[in-house]
């Protein structure tokens, strides 16, 4: 069954995912960037971001396969049913 234009998906409506960000890779070094080392980059801008948006900067030799790097991802989180979150990449 293909799901209509005003339904909402099953990760939010049926499996309770909450959307919590959206990372969003650049190669632009950016204002107020903190350095993941255990990632090779850099993150900025989700504490400022009213819509959740974290800019992404990898180092050439980042531990995350290079063919992920240009992609966008998007981060959600899920409460169990004990009441814990998790956190879910998509």
């Amino acid at each position: 069954m293909t799901r209509q234009d005003h339904e909402l998906p099953l990760a939010t409506n049926e499996w309770g995912w909450r959307f919590h960000h959206m990372g969003v890779p650049t190669p632009t070094p950016r204002p107020g960037e903190r350095y993941l080392a255990q990632f090779g980059m850099y993150v900025s801008g989700f504490p400022d971001s009213p819509y959740g948006v974290e800019w992404m900067r990898f180092d050439p030799d980042s531990p995350i396969a290079e063919s992920s790097r240009p992609c966008p991802m998007s981060r959600s989180r899920l409460t169990t049913s004990t009441g814990l979150s998790r956190a879910r990449s998509c």
